[in-house]
């Protein structure tokens, strides 16, 4: 039985099912970007071309991924920094970004020796008088490391993840302003452990101040759901397209990068271990 083409709409995918003019596409599978009484029109790649209602069938969420729906996705943050105006964020990352490039020569040494070839940053009196910091720093060194490797980190990607529970451990983690931030904030720590003095640079002085700021504050680890994002948009968070890890109705892989801007709502998000009226409460404050 043919499908009722009425519920073609922008946004949709067909299936081309007849040669026309457009040569090779038949079988393709293209978005609808604009739908009439009698065609739809298709993008192709950086093309527009029209084909008509008996040149193209519908087809259903499930035969374009090979899933009924995607799961619920989570982005795990500190709302504080989400309610911080669009251009304080970009400033905030561009600073950080900075810190980072700079600070890559001195943990050089640091960074790829293992065993007990492994230079240490901290002493062994150190990590026992403040072993939380001695981990951090370590994890920002490892964090330093995949961003030597991969140019990811410098896109911005907004990550999301299908596991609540990791999505709270993120959130946790992102009182300096996401990963970006936690790096940037412990490679700052321990580059002032190793003596490094910045007191020279009022600028880099004003930065460090910044950062301190937002990372020594009260946190306020959220989580935030979506269950009405775009599959055409949604990507790995470790490389390859989704529909490769699309296998027996299921996605074999729960991190990912969303392509698209996203705006949070700070109305919208889940509090943890934070009452939601205080926190709502000090939004409104930040806000006059």
């Amino acid at each position: 039985m043919e499908r009722d083409m009425k519920i073609v709409k922008v946004g949709d995918w067909v299936k081309i099912v007849k040669e026309s003019k457009a040569i090779g596409l038949l079988g393709a599978t293209l978005k609808v970007i604009l739908v009439d009484e009698n065609s739809v029109e298709v993008a192709v790649a950086d093309n527009k071309i029209r084909f008509k209602y008996d040149e193209v069938m519908p087809i259903t969420f499930k035969e374009r991924w090979g899933i009924d729906k995607l799961p619920t996705l989570y982005h795990g943050t500190d709302l504080r920094f989400v309610t911080l105006p669009e251009e304080v964020r970009k400033g905030y990352s561009d600073v950080c970004h900075m810190f980072i490039k700079g600070l890559t020569c001195l943990y050089q040494p640091f960074l790829h020796l293992q065993g007990k070839d492994r230079i240490e940053l901290l002493s062994e009196e150190q990590k026992k008088q403040n072993p939380k910091l001695a981990d951090n720093i370590r994890e920002a060194m490892n964090n330093l490391i995949m961003m030597n490797i991969s140019e990811e980190w410098e896109y911005g990607d907004f990550y999301l993840t299908s596991n609540k529970d990791s999505a709270c451990e993120y959130a946790h983690k992102a009182f300096a302003g996401g990963e970006l931030g936690f790096t940037t904030y412990f490679l700052i720590k321990g580059a002032e452990l190793l003596g490094v003095d910045f007191s020279n640079d009022e600028k880099l002085k004003e930065y460090i101040s910044a950062i301190k700021t937002l990372a020594e504050g009260e946190p306020m680890p959220a989580i935030f759901s979506f269950d009405d994002l775009s599959p055409e948009y949604l990507q790995p968070a470790f490389g390859g397209s989704l529909q490769s890890y699309i296998q027996n109705g299921r996605i074999g892989v729960n991190e990912f990068r969303y392509k698209q801007p996203i705006t949070l709502n700070p109305s919208k998000a889940e509090l943890l271990d934070k009452d939601l009226s205080k926190a709502l409460q000090k939004i409104e404050e930040n806000d006059q």
